[in-house]
């Protein structure tokens, strides 16, 4: 288990766990909200440059992400596992055009990445609809693409599209599920369940096949 202080060090092909790691991570420069995102930035000798603001990151099961829609609006979690909040996240893709990246690692080793140009969302009276994700590319496949369009739901907000089931309770935590929690025959994604050591409810899935994932991070940046 990494410490509070050493976050995963996702690179393209490899992937390398290092408690000196937070040189990756600093305090935001050249973005609109340098000053005002509550958590840590990119700006470093990273594959993808600098800049990134970090939205999601999930590296060890200390992490507790069966949350409630109070806790997914504001900010939760401490150290290397935390939910910078759909607030925050809402403020600063409205702001303009904001990038998506995805990394994950999955329950076999493999280092993964999804990329979007155009990650938008609603605000909280428009349930933070999942509104656009503009052009995808990368290694792991589209696995955000059934998902355009659902808006955010958790265990006390049932707001997906299954009307037999919460996917939030399902699946231990909130997202933007779409009309079936995790049907094994469609492009789908769940980054906010349980890591595959703790039972695998957190997985991106295409139509190759899909695993559960150990690590995942996301993170935005404003469109150059």
């Amino acid at each position: 288990m990494l410490s509070s202080r050493g976050f995963v060090l996702l690179l393209i092909g490899v992937v390398t766990f290092s408690s000196n790691a937070a040189r990756y991570y600093s305090p935001c420069q050249g973005d609109s909200y340098s000053n005002t995102w509550p958590a840590p930035c990119i700006d470093g000798n990273h594959p993808f440059g600098d800049g990134w603001l970090l939205v999601q990151q999930r590296v060890d099961e200390t992490g507790n992400f069966y949350r409630s829609w109070t806790d997914y609006k504001s900010k939760f979690g401490q150290g290397d596992n935390f939910w910078v909040g759909l607030d925050a996240i809402h403020r600063a893709v409205s702001s303009g055009t904001y990038e998506l990246i995805v990394e994950m690692v999955g329950e076999y080793g493999e280092y993964r990445f999804a990329r979007y140009t155009n990650f938008l969302i609603g605000n909280e009276t428009e349930s933070y609809a999942l509104k656009e994700l503009g052009q995808y590319s990368g290694t792991a496949g589209d696995g955000l693409v059934t998902h355009k369009g659902a808006v955010f739901s958790t265990y006390d907000r049932d707001r997906d599209q299954n009307a037999n089931q919460n996917c939030a309770v399902g699946l231990k935590g909130g997202w933007w599920f779409a009309r079936s929690c995790m049907d094994r025959s469609v492009q789908s994604c769940n980054l906010n369940g349980k890591l595959a050591e703790q039972g695998g409810t957190l997985y991106w899935r295409v139509r190759r096949g899909s695993e559960s994932l150990k690590y995942v991070r996301m993170m935005i940046r404003e469109a150059e």
